[in-house]
């Protein structure tokens, strides 16, 4: 189904006749619309696969007292033709004259009359979202046909502000969410699964149980029980936190400045972009070049570095709350570890290969390079067989980057701890090494200094500047330093973390390749002219393997 040009219902097929639009939802028509509108969807995850049927799997009414909109919250799976199926989170509703056809699934038409509408995609309507609030601040519950909604309230009771209407987000990504004045925040999550969600897990725990971190507090939840005891987490709500933007965007701007400092400078002496080289740097006082070039960037770094490793302390501070208790690795769990890793390496190079030819003309050499390196990367994994972690495990934020921290302007705070969402709910649950998130962030500030071509660093041309090249590598190397530095010095001594430099380095080391794999198949499935940077980060780790210590 196409998305018609103007507000004309009759070119918005197809048609469903229903003699109530809420069971205009029901009907088969809808699911098939709802399968061609998931496609447009930032939040939709499978537009890389092919979809084999939409099925309306739970309809939960959402209505309140004196409230004139009315809306439905749809629970439907996708099923692909391979892999296993997905659930996600619609809210619904009929249009109105002042909606954007961009949000339209379908068009309805009431049984023997001629009135005609379009359902919606509800999640841009404010009242949606004051509704949702209600249900929350109310602990209310919602019995349907197949299971049971529920409102709750952490800690303190919700106040439902008397004044001032939510603020939708129109920033694209994986779940909804709207802003609530003075200070609270809504997730709506999109796509769910069995089991409770990391965000809301994490939330609970840093706000309630252990709340020295530097994140948000949790105030309240929306959660959903079918009457078999499937449970889905909806949506948490959380105290909002002002800010000048994430820490991506503070870093793009960081660099455009940085870009200004050098420019007309001869290139820098080449750094070695390895952990070993990394770690040598955080070891040592930041050097005058570096500190000269990076500005206040280089305590905003180290600042960074001392949050996350605030928030693995308090991860890990409490061995009385069995679900966030520190542990540590037997030799079958490393195993498992092993073959997890490979094969999520050995997916992502399977994808490289059966896309090669469709990247972009100047990746495909690259991608080539990548591909005949496959067993020297497989191997790269080895270490998790062949030596033993003495560091424990640890819960960890699991989807770490620049875009998961928002900075205040001072200072930083971390969000959004939903996980990988391309892995299962009790995958993302799991304790891992904290240099996971450690090398998650490392991996952002490699994107970041790699935007250049793609025009995203304010005032730096996409051209193809040697030398520019040469400082932006510099300035990847000295940034990553100053966050490991930062990270270091918080969680000293800590027994979750590595105390032996060599356990550091190769765990460190593997927890990159790890992240890198993962981020091949990811661009290869929603932005191929992205796959240059972790190809191109996969060769710099094979041309580095010889000069590694071992």
């Amino acid at each position: 189904m196409d998305s018609p040009a103007s507000h004309d219902l009759n070119a918005f097929p197809p048609a469903i006749v229903s003699t109530r639009w809420c069971e205009a939802v029901a009907d088969p028509v809808f699911s098939a619309a709802l399968a061609v509108f998931l496609n447009e969807r930032r939040w939709f995850a499978g537009k890389a696969r092919s979809v084999a049927q939409v099925t309306i799997r739970e309809q939960i009414p959402l209505t309140a007292e004196h409230a004139e909109a009315q809306f439905l919250l749809v629970l439907f799976e996708v099923a692909y033709t391979t892999g296993p199926a997905e659930t996600y989170v619609l809210p619904i509703r009929p249009a109105t004259t002042d909606d954007s056809l961009s949000d339209a699934i379908c068009r309805w038409t009431v049984r023997d009359t001629p009135q005609t509408g379009l359902l919606m995609d509800a999640a841009p309507d404010p009242a949606l979202w004051s509704l949702l609030l209600q249900l929350i601040a109310a602990q209310e519950v919602i019995d349907t046909a197949g299971g049971r909604l529920t409102g709750s309230c952490f800690g303190s009771p919700v106040a439902v502000p008397t004044e001032g209407v939510p603020r939708v987000q129109s920033r694209q990504q994986s779940h909804s969410s709207a802003i609530f004045p003075p200070a609270m925040l809504m997730k709506l999550f999109r796509r769910v699964a069995l089991g409770r969600n990391p965000e809301l897990e994490i939330g609970e725990f840093l706000s309630h149980v252990t709340p020295a971190a530097p994140v948000p507090r949790l105030l309240g939840a929306l959660e959903y029980r079918r009457a078999n005891g499937d449970e889905f987490s909806l949506g948490v709500l959380q105290a909002f936190v002002p800010n000048d933007g994430d820490a991506w965007g503070y870093a793009l701007r960081s660099l455009g400045e940085f870009c200004s400092r050098v420019r007309g400078l001869s290139a820098p002496v080449p750094i070695p972009a390895t952990v070993a080289s990394i770690l040598e740097i955080a070891g040592r006082p930041t050097s005058p070049a570096a500190a000269a070039a990076l500005a206040h960037y280089a305590a905003d770094a180290e600042l960074l570095g001392r949050r996350t490793g605030e928030l693995h302390v308090a991860l890990a501070s409490r061995s009385d709350v069995a679900a966030f208790e520190p542990a540590s690795s037997t030799v079958g769990e490393q195993q498992e570890l092993h073959t997890s890793v490979c094969e999520t390496a050995v997916r992502s190079l399977d994808l490289l290969a059966a896309r090669q030819h469709q990247l972009p003309t100047g990746l495909q050499p690259i991608a080539a390079r990548v591909l005949r390196s496959r067993d020297a990367i497989l191997s790269r994994f080895a270490p998790l067989l062949d030596r033993r972690i003495a560091s424990q495990r640890i819960r960890v934020h699991g989807d770490y980057h620049l875009g998961q921290v928002l900075h205040t302007g001072a200072d930083f705070v971390i969000i959004d701890f939903e996980g990988e969402p391309d892995r299962p709910i009790a995958e993302r649950r799991l304790r891992r090494s904290p240099l996971r998130d450690v090398a998650g962030m490392l991996r952002s500030f490699h994107y970041a200094s790699r935007t250049d071509a793609m025009g995203l660093i304010p005032g730096v041309a996409g051209d193809a500047d040697p030398v520019r090249r040469s400082w932006l590598d510099a300035w990847y190397v000295w940034t990553a330093a100053e966050f490991v530095r930062g990270y270091l010095e918080a969680t000293q001594g800590r027994a979750w973390r590595p105390s032996d430099a060599e356990e550091l380095r190769w765990l460190l080391e593997v927890s990159l390749l790890e992240k890198l794999v993962y981020e091949l198949a990811y661009e290869l499935n929603s932005r191929p002219d992205w796959a240059g940077i972790p190809l191109a980060a996969l060769l710099e780790l094979e041309d580095s393997a010889a000069s590694s210590p071992e």
